[in-house]
């Protein structure tokens, strides 16, 4: 059973700064941003979306949640310069990402929404365009989704990015679940009626305090009640830094967070049941993922609580299972076998520059 909301909606602080007089009265697109101590980015992020070449009325919606840097400053700045698009809300404490989504959500007026966090940005100026170009022609579709650059803030140089293959408009909520359908937010485009009947109806997944991967609920809920466009271009970029929600310096963060992702896709495996295969395929893959990443943080006690979770779903073990949790008991086991990852990341390297690209399934 999903936790319940932990937060009572009314009691949510919130004041705008804005000027109704200049405002669009009826934007056919709000863009939802929501921001914490995003000093070094929120100008390109807000840059990005007013610079969008529209044939349509959009808003901007800030939600600052009391930064200690100087995000409200910048962003206030922003406001008075183009009273005509921004929105402010803000409030006197901070309140957390998920009560800020809450009070975001509420305020949009669009017709659409899209979503800009106060650390990416939109690089193309027809993102909103192409986007809303499509869901006007094509009603029958809830939201869209793009390819995206992938920016290594720390490094300064763009990643990476998997290629998606065929993928099922109709059935978007498989494709994510699996993991064949990567969405980031930055990229989408939702059709305001979907978003709210998916809050109606699952206001307890889309609002959980336990879940730091809040925009997965609300890309399965939305999937379930329309179909899904991914548009093959690269619209946007995520800019990937040393510390965030999924990412960080720190291993048995990161596993935290896969270990919560597990939780939740476990959860929807309950309420929106896929086939036999798919689901051993969903949990197979949060195993392994967190797995690797207990082992590399030396959380023994997650490595071996998920191995009994391997064992008790049936699943049949490779050698590297076996070696993680030996690991776990043995410390001549783990530094014995640690070399072994250490090559495969020279040979990796070494295949990147000669432009090929393995992978160790772990």
């Amino acid at each position: 059973m999903c936790n319940k909301l932990k937060f009572d909606p009314s009691e949510v602080p919130c004041q705008e700064i804005s000027d109704p007089a200049v405002l669009s009265k009826i934007p056919l697109v709000s863009v939802k941003m929501i921001t914490y101590n995003h000093e070094p980015y929120i100008a390109r992020a807000i840059e990005g979306v007013i610079g969008q070449k529209t044939e349509f009325p959009f808003e901007l919606v800030i939600s600052e949640d009391c930064s200690n840097d100087g995000t409200r400053e910048i962003v206030l700045e922003y406001q008075r310069k183009y009273p005509d698009i921004i929105r402010v809300l803000i409030s006197d404490q901070n309140i957390g990402a998920t009560k800020n989504t809450y009070r975001t959500d509420r305020a949009c007026r669009g017709k659409y929404i899209a979503y800009c966090e106060g650390d990416d940005y939109w690089h193309h100026p027809l993102k909103l365009q192409k986007q809303v170009d499509f869901l006007e022609a094509n009603p029958d579709y809830g939201f869209v989704h793009s390819d995206y650059i992938a920016y290594d803030v720390s490094k300064k140089k763009r990643l990476p990015t998997r290629k998606l293959g065929a993928l099922d408009d109709n059935n978007a909520y498989e494709d994510i679940m699996t993991g064949k359908r990567i969405i980031m937010t930055v990229t989408v485009c939702v059709r305001a009626t979907i978003l709210r009947k998916a809050i109606e109806t699952s206001f307890a997944e889309l609002y959980n305090l336990e879940w730091p991967m809040g925009d997965t609920p609300r890309g399965l809920e939305c999937a379930r009640l329309a179909k899904v466009k991914y548009i093959n271009e690269k619209l946007a970029t995520k800019n990937m830094l040393p510390e965030s929600a999924s990412g960080s310096q720190d291993l048995s963060k990161v596993m935290d967070f896969w270990c919560k992702s597990n939780e939740m896709r476990s959860h929807y495996l309950r309420k929106y049941p896929i086939s036999k295969e798919l689901t051993s395929k969903v949990l197979l893959n949060g195993f392994h993922r967190v797995i690797y990443l207990a082992y590399l943080a030396k959380r023994w006690d997650v490595v071996r609580d998920t191995h009994e979770k391997m064992v008790r779903n049936g699943f049949r073990l490779r050698l590297i299972h076996y070696l993680y949790y030996y690991s776990s008991f043995n410390n001549l086991i783990y530094i014995s076998f640690y070399p072994v990852f250490f090559f495969y990341k020279v040979l990796d390297k070494i295949f990147q520059v000669l432009g090929v690209r393995v992978r160790l399934k772990t």
